[in-house]
């Protein structure tokens, strides 16, 4: 066979073939991408991460961007499903993500207001179960620390011994306690008044058994059950508890009639929405994720998301960009500042008046 017939056969059937009907790629230029917002990939949860939601009021935090030099982003105002994630306890400041049923979301840097804090759901047990602390306690003021996704703090005053105690952060809310939580009732059943009368006493757990933990300053107590030389005693001073056994000499002869015990009911704080001035009439639906910007005009980076769905109320054009509020959301910019939207993420709709 002829040599050059030899090697142009290998290369015709080295070549790729194309399948029937389908023609060679041409060499094409590219029209430029549409501008298009992704949804951020999903963050997976660590066990080391500790998230407290902030169900107060949202008026507790004033929100600042991330980065320095932190610019204000905005305010919440009513109920808001808000989160912290790894704060700083003490001075009630860190990293905020805001998620309002997935069409509106900002995450920033908050920071508390008006004296709000950390509080505990529910109490945090010591002693056996004979102790604990209360339900609504602040524990910025117990010396608290992370760890993990952890708290550890010291109980408050001098009721129950000065040894640390953990609580999980899904424990913990961001607010106030008046009003917010339910109260616990202890015990059911008749209580009379009656006042320690002796400078210390022991704690028992039971009227046979030894002592298990030593309080050191006279207290008033609620007795609920007196078994001869001993009564069952219930000792509150409004941040920690004991209950247990103590002496019935130890008691001053009751202080009070005989009453049921009760508990209280649980309240919450009502939402406050958030109105646009009399100028903002036009209403509108956002048509895809959209990236939301904050202030006078709309220029610097955006500082979250807006989805599909959302109802807002439209404002004054600038640009590509146009003012707009967030309906039934309670959530507000900065004084004198504005929320801003791109209008190809906007399809317009009827007047509000």
């Amino acid at each position: 066979m002829d040599r050059r017939f030899f090697l142009l056969a290998c290369a015709c059937a080295c070549a790729p073939v194309a399948p029937q009907g389908v023609h060679a790629p041409q060499h094409v230029v590219a029209a430029p991408p549409e501008r298009t917002v992704t949804e951020p990939a999903p963050s997976r949860a660590h066990s080391s991460v500790c998230v407290i939601p902030a169900s107060g009021r949202g008026e507790d935090i004033e929100l600042f961007s991330m980065e320095q030099p932190r610019r204000p982003i905005g305010t919440a105002s009513g109920s808001v499903p808000m989160e912290w994630i790894d704060p700083d306890l003490r001075l009630a400041e860190g990293r905020v993500r805001y998620k309002d049923n997935g069409v509106f979301r900002i995450e920033g840097w908050g920071k508390a207001t008006h004296n709000a804090g950390f509080h505990l759901i529910d109490r945090v047990m010591t002693l056996d179960g004979h102790g604990w602390v209360n339900a609504t306690f602040n524990i910025a003021s117990g010396s608290a620390a992370r760890s993990g996704d952890h708290v550890r703090f010291v109980p408050p005053g001098t009721l129950l011994p000065s040894v640390a105690v953990d609580t999980p952060c899904s424990n913990l809310r961001f607010g106030y306690p008046t009003g917010e939580y339910a109260m616990y009732a202890t015990y059911q059943g008749t209580e009379v008044k009656h006042r320690v009368i002796e400078q210390g006493f022991d704690l028992f757990a039971t009227p046979s058994g030894a002592p298990i933990h030593a309080i050191t300053q006279p207290r008033h107590v609620s007795v609920y059950q007196a078994d001869g030389a001993f009564s069952y005693v219930r000792i509150d001073d409004g941040e920690s508890v004991a209950v247990g056994w103590v002496k019935t000499s130890a008691l001053s002869e009751p202080v009070s009639e005989p009453k049921r015990v009760s508990c209280c009911e649980e309240e919450r704080a009502k939402p406050i929405k958030v109105r646009m001035p009399a100028t903002e009439s036009k209403l509108g639906t956002v048509k895809h994720l959209a990236e939301l910007y904050v202030g006078a005009k709309p220029d610097g980076a955006a500082v979250g998301l807006v989805e599909a769905g959302l109802r807002v109320s439209l404002g004054r054009f600038d640009g590509e960009f146009v003012r707009f509020a967030p309906l039934g959301k309670n959530f507000s910019p900065p004084k004198d500042q504005s929320f801003w939207i791109r209008q190809d993420a906007i399809e317009s709709g009827e007047s509000s008046r």
